[in-house]
């Protein structure tokens, strides 16, 4: 059989220069979404701060000055300083590099590992399926915290043991959301056309498969970002994640717990970009899986199935 008989009448794969023009397209019409434009906007602060945070900080953010302990807000610190007299804004800004990282470090991670076993799983079936979904289940069974809070028990504190407890963590939720998503892209004609071709199993997940899941798998990493980053400040919060002096946002409010009546600064301005950044993450992260929603379904109208089968988070 020639490849041109096996390709008559078969929906054909998008092409990476169709991808890159409609993701270029789909990315004016999102920035002119107030909510995905202001979630964009607090992120692209947050960016600057991290890049740039050791030239805009003014003091070094582990000087002591007993002398200048717990006062407020002002000119020369624009958000006071702590008990051991450190400034604040300058721990805040050197905190948003280490924040950012480690957010970014664990969801990559995730990302990574949940992706490739989502593919295998997905595609493959039988038995790889159900191996990596009862490990995955396995580890579901216990609270994201109550794991992270083992492995660190394992690994010991510090940002390395952090990254890889929040990395971890979140493989399942990446596993089952992409498995999701391929089990409804196996039946497509492209799919069979290229098995009909003689195409290996890893040609097919890399050029076909992988392209089409990824809008849904970058959606969920994007959101997930929140999750990592509320992950991480719980954990310094609670001791067992980056320890001082070393500047992170959630440290810094576990600092602060015992003045907050005379130095509530300590502990709110580390909470506030805790909170900017999770609502940033989820302005941008909803408009986004909305934006997906809607293009899945328009395709699936052209494809001449309205309903479809549910989106991979639907079915999550």
């Amino acid at each position: 059989m020639s490849a041109g008989s096996v390709a008559v009448g078969v929906k054909v794969a998008p092409s990476p220069r169709e991808r890159l023009t409609s993701a270029r397209r789909t990315l004016r019409e999102l920035l002119h979404e107030p909510t995905f434009a202001i979630g964009l906007a607090i992120l692209v602060v947050l960016l600057v701060l991290a890049a740039f945070g050791p030239w805009i900080a003014p003091h070094d953010p582990n000087a002591i000055e007993p002398t200048a302990s717990l006062q407020p807000p002002s000119l020369s610190h624009l958000m006071g300083t702590d008990q051991l007299g450190r400034d604040v804004f300058s721990r805040v800004v050197a905190g948003t590099r280490l924040t950012l990282w480690i957010a970014v470090a664990a969801v990559t991670i995730s990302t990574v590992l949940g992706t490739l076993l989502g593919l295998l799983s997905g595609y493959l079936g039988g038995v790889t399926e159900t191996l990596i979904m009862r490990v995955m289940d396995v580890q579901l069974a216990f609270p994201g915290l109550i794991f992270a809070l083992v492995l660190l028990a394992v690994l010991g504190p510090g940002a390395g043991s952090v990254i890889i407890a929040v990395g971890i963590g979140g493989v399942p939720t990446f596993a089952r959301v992409t498995r999701g998503a391929v089990l409804a892209l196996v039946s497509e004609d492209y799919i069979t056309a290229a098995r009909a071709l003689g195409a290996s199993t890893t040609r097919i997940l890399a050029r076909h498969v992988l392209p089409n899941v990824a809008g849904t798998i970058i959606v969920l990493a994007t959101l997930w970002l929140a999750f990592a980053v509320l992950a991480a400040a719980a954990l310094s919060f609670l001791g067992v994640g980056v320890r001082p002096p070393t500047p992170e946002w959630g440290a810094m409010a576990n600092d602060g717990r015992a003045v907050l009546v005379e130095g509530w600064w300590v502990s709110f301005f580390p909470s506030l970009m805790v909170m900017l950044f999770v609502l940033a993450v989820n302005l941008a992260g909803d408009v986004l899986r909305d934006r997906l929603d809607a293009t899945l379904r328009s395709r699936r109208a052209v494809a001449g199935d309205p309903e479809g089968p549910a989106s991979s988070t639907e079915q999550e």
